[in-house]
């Protein structure tokens, strides 16, 4: 039988915390049989109350190699949340500290306000920070125009490493004129190897009011070094940029090898190998003959479909993040959907899939609207965000035991029944 975490246990484990808990959650990454339609003792969800002032948070990113740190950083309000996970050496079990932090606790995350007149304003703000080679980069926008500005380098703890790589203005200072392929914008980006595989806007010479969209590769130096404009290769072509603009994570890297989402009248699971500087398409992803609507300006796609919203790369396989309507029509569910790629055979094979515990997924729950997962070895991080008039609220933080979801056939998440399991809630 499963042992229930008592507050004695949480006691013990909250002596053995460097800082003080403000916010504790006692999750368990031990695991334990349990039937469907009950509640799993090694999986908790903790409930949050974080409002982000913009549309959305800025982006989300583990903050250390041993996933015991994650942070959420919202760049142009200054104000970032910390998730704290840490196991307890005596009981096995791991703390969650979410904390809404008003000390700039990462500074380096956050750009200094220039003075005009006496009027405090950001010429620049961090937009995210993707994991890299022994450390992470972090990408620069300017707040007036939203176009590229500098690449930040840290390193594992996001702690800055030298100084920013900066990017030349699009226009010259003397009027100068678009060039071809100058990197425009990036929608949605990854680091591969040295280079930056991203879906945005390349210029097109002498042209300020037309650019080409799509998926494009561009390489970024060392931070000593100062590349100027960042000049790109354009890999696939796909005009309509607002499929890529809700946080949704399409590119799931492999060493040099890139999968993405092409997302427009059908999907479509692509593949950019640089080694051979080959691209193509995998056959068989889940709904790729399904038509897919042009979502509106809302900051979520409409929930009576059913849409892709994460794309994940762990230990050989690929992990497709699911948003389906459910089958009351009355909110939505959540599934991830394991897929084996073979480039040989040009397709992919599905393995199975995992129903996630979210809230909105059972009648009369409150529905969420958008998930932001950051996978990890032993665990999944997830996030549920709920959508107020235009703001994003963080409502929840979930762990999930890693197996459950890479190990779908044996996962107590195998199936979509009307009263599915529920993670335990920590007050």
């Amino acid at each position: 039988m499963c042992k229930s975490i008592t507050s004695r246990q949480a006691s013990a484990a909250s002596r053995h915390r460097k800082t003080t808990l403000k916010l504790p959650v006692i999750l368990t990454l031990i695991g334990c049989l349990i039937t469907p339609n009950s509640q799993a003792e090694n999986c908790y969800r903790k409930s949050v109350d974080a409002t982000w002032p913009h549309h959305t948070f800025n982006f989300a990113v583990w903050a250390d190699p041993d996933h015991s740190r994650a942070v959420l950083v919202d760049s142009l309000f200054k104000r970032s949340l910390d998730l704290e996970l840490s196991p307890d050496p005596q009981s096995g079990v791991v703390i969650v500290q979410p904390e809404l932090s008003t000390n700039y606790r990462s500074p380096d995350l956050f750009s200094q306000a220039s003075s005009v007149d006496d009027v405090n304003f950001l010429e620049e703000f961090l937009i995210g920070v993707k994991p890299a080679v022994g450390g992470h980069i972090g990408l620069n926008i300017s707040s007036s125009n939203g176009l590229p500005t500098s690449m930040r380098w840290y390193d594992t703890s996001l702690r800055r490493r030298g100084g920013s790589t900066r990017l030349e203005s699009r226009v010259g200072i003397d009027g100068e004129l678009i060039v071809d392929n100058r990197v425009m914008s990036m929608w949605t980006w990854q680091p591969v190897a040295d280079r930056i595989f991203a879906y945005g806007a390349l210029g097109i010479a002498g042209r300020l009011d037309v650019f080409r969209e799509g998926f494009y590769i561009t390489h970024l130096q060392a931070p000593s070094r100062n590349n100027g404009t960042p000049v790109g290769r354009m890999i696939l072509d796909l005009p309509g940029h607002r499929p890529y603009s809700f946080h949704h994570n399409y590119i799931a890297v492999d060493g040099d090898l890139v999968y993405f989402l092409e997302v427009s009248a059908h999907l479509s699971l692509r593949y950019y190998d640089m080694r051979s500087d080959k691209s193509g398409r995998l056959e068989n992803f889940p709904h790729e003959n399904s038509p897919i609507p042009y979502p509106s300006l809302s900051a979520s796609w409409d929930t009576d479909k059913s849409l892709p919203v994460g794309l994940y790369y762990r230990k050989g396989f690929l992990y497709a993040l699911w948003r389906q309507s459910r089958e009351d029509g009355q909110g939505s569910a959540w599934n991830v959907i394991k897929l084996q790629p073979n480039l040989e055979k040009g397709k992919v094979e599905t393995r199975g899939e995992a129903w996630l515990p979210i809230a909105g997924s059972e009648e009369g729950d409150q529905d969420v609207r958008h998930l932001y997962i950051l996978p990890a070895d032993d665990f999944w991080l997830i996030l549920e965000f709920m959508i107020q008039g235009g703001p994003h609220r963080l409502q929840a933080v979930l762990t999930i035991p890693a197996t459950w979801i890479t190990e779908p056939h044996t996962s107590q998440l195998a199936e979509r029944t009307p009263k599915r399991m529920t993670c335990l809630s920590i007050p």
